[in-house]
């Protein structure tokens, strides 16, 4: 692992509290329009779909934030005349791991268009002759759902979209037309994946952190700002200095209050040694002694949301991920990169991020949050 470079606390500190603040404000809706289609053997577009969206590539997969509502059109051109029994659109999600069957947690399902049902200009057919129709629909999503955790039915946020390669599993979220065909017909569906954004509002600093950001000035520790850290339990360092004497060293580590952190942003630390031998509190607080790890774990199966220490969970649905981010002493800052996916806590998919300290320390903070600003 390398040093990072040289840094200001109170630059990125700054940085993590505006990310925090535009978060509490709310996005505004931007973006483009996502259209797909299905194409007959001549290449010609029968069937589309287009979404409104908050993604500003219209080429990249829609995105929608949680309060969103997904609006957009289906297109039908009808070269031929084909009797349809019904036109359906629905959002649906789920969960994945190899080998398994997608347990799925969301389904909302609207019928643009069956026989009895009027056209958008007033009419009403049958079937469709030549020409091209047009379906205006809006699907609202809900902040909660419903679902079962082990045994008990119980309210949780929607979860964040989830996928990434080598990952065991993935939440995924859909959009499908439906064109249901009569008889002994195959029906006809049009598929989106979609990514889904919780949004998240973490409750501000402390006064005197917020003082200090403002002000630029020192960031005061746990002992002159208790509430502005969360101070993790205290680790004795037993060891024997120079092949001569036995030494003993206390590590307290704390991260700034709230332990909810933007992406793209840093999560201050406070590591306290105390110890009544001089050269190894020296020793300790040398860079090369102490490392600052940000870890995340995902955990499956029917456990997923109690939080267990690591060594009680079954290799098989249980996994850990690492990204040293380098090398700090008694205070400093942890990255949270824009790559790291969000914090989510749901039945049988559950991501969790730590901050772990060694070696030779082990501590660890597991109630940390993460979240896109």
């Amino acid at each position: 692992m390398e040093d990072l470079p040289g840094y200001s606390r109170h630059s990125r500190a700054a940085q993590t509290q505006a990310s925090s603040s535009n978060a509490s404000n709310g996005n505004s809706r931007s973006g483009s329009t996502y259209s797909i289609s299905l194409e007959d053997s001549k290449a010609h577009k029968w069937l589309t779909l287009h979404v409104l969206n908050r993604s500003p590539n219209p080429t990249s997969l829609p995105c929608f934030y949680q309060g969103d509502k997904i609006v957009g059109h289906v297109d039908l051109d009808v070269l031929k005349s084909e009797p349809i029994k019904a036109i359906t659109i629905k959002v649906t999600a789920g969960t994945t791991f190899v080998g398994q069957e997608e347990d799925e947690f969301l389904k909302i399902e609207n019928e643009l268009w069956n026989p009895s049902v009027l056209l958008p200009d007033g009419s009403k057919v049958s079937k469709f002759e030549k020409g091209t129709y047009s379906w205006p629909f809006l699907i609202s999503l809900p902040s909660e759902v419903e679902v079962l955790d082990g045994k008990v039915k119980k309210t949780f946020p929607l979860p964040a979209t989830f996928s990434e390669k080598a990952v065991a599993g993935y939440l995924d979220y859909k959009l499908t037309v439906t064109i249901k065909r009569k008889g002994l017909n195959v029906n006809k569906t049009l598929v989106t994946s979609f990514a889904y954004v919780p949004v998240v509002r973490a409750q501000p600093p402390s006064p005197l952190l917020q003082k200090a950001i403002k002000e630029n000035l020192p960031l005061l520790g746990p002992e002159d700002d208790p509430a502005g850290w969360h101070v993790l339990p205290s680790v004795n360092v037993r060891g024997t200095l120079f092949d001569s004497r036995q030494v003993e060293v206390t590590c307290t580590l704390a991260l700034a209050n709230p332990l909810t952190y933007a992406r793209g942003t840093f999560a201050p630390v406070c590591l306290t040694l105390t110890g009544t031998d001089a050269q190894a509190l020296g020793a300790l607080s040398s860079p090369s002694a102490i490392r600052l790890f940000l870890v995340r774990s995902l955990a499956t199966g029917s456990d997923a949301t109690v939080e267990l220490d690591d060594s009680e969970r079954r290799t098989d649905n249980f996994f850990l991920e690492t990204g040293a981010v380098g090398k700090r002493v008694l205070q400093g800052e942890v990255e949270v990169k824009r790559s790291s996916k969000p914090s989510c806590l749901f039945p049988k998919f559950t991501t969790r991020v730590s901050v772990i300290c060694n070696p030779p320390l082990f501590i660890s903070c597991s109630d940390m949050h993460v979240y896109k600003p």
